[in-house]
């Protein structure tokens, strides 16, 4: 036996190894499209809130009946300019790989953008549900003149507002889950794939 002998069986694996980086590089290039469009679209979104949002505590701050109403619409603006901030932030440090990099590179650079997502929806208390929070919590105290008042509007904040805002940070961990760590995996996976065949070429 020579090494011609066994030069099919290494041209079917090399056929096979083709075969599966192809439909792993088809696959996660489709769903990084559908990840481009979703994140486009949710930012989009977000940043026209935001700024009607801008607009409406800009325009409430003139007619604030105290101190309290005062802060809550500088807070509620300086919150949405924050959201604005982050979201164009993780845009501009996210830029879309293209798509005539080696295997390897468009995957780290595709991965890099994933892992910044995951990072934003994780830490969503701090840079969008706890500012908002606050100017609300302080646009409710602001409604109390008198101390059964603010226990009726603390109850009223409790019983609303803080289940909302944790269903919504619920959502996001669950996008996380769902969503963006298996779309980490099939960049990995792409990526080990791309290395085998590198292997195996220099084997």
């Amino acid at each position: 036996m020579n090494l011609d002998d066994f030069k099919p069986q290494w041209q079917q694996r090399q056929r096979d190894l083709d075969d599966r980086i192809d439909h792993v590089v088809k696959r996660v290039r489709s769903r990084m499209s559908n990840f481009n469009s979703t994140i486009w679209r949710r930012d989009m979104l977000e940043t026209i809130v935001a700024i009607g949002m801008i607009g409406w505590f800009g325009y409430d701050l003139f007619f604030a009946q105290n101190w309290l109403a005062t802060s809550g619409n500088v807070v509620g603006i300086l919150a949405c300019i924050l959201i604005v901030a982050v979201l164009q932030w993780a845009r501009e440090k996210g830029k879309v790989a293209r798509t005539d990099l080696p295997v390897e590179d468009y995957c780290a650079a595709e991965l890099e953008r994933v892992d910044r997502q995951i990072w934003l929806l994780r830490n969503v208390h701090w840079w969008y549900l706890g500012p908002l929070s606050l100017s609300i919590a302080l646009a409710f105290a602001s409604m109390a003149e008198f101390f059964l008042d603010l226990v009726v509007v603390s109850f009223v904040f409790l019983i609303f507002v803080v289940p909302l805002f944790a269903f919504i940070y619920w959502l996001n961990q669950l996008a996380v889950r769902k969503q963006l760590m298996p779309l980490r995996r099939e960049l990995t996976d792409a990526m080990d794939a791309d290395v085998q065949i590198v292997d195996a070429e220099t084997a």
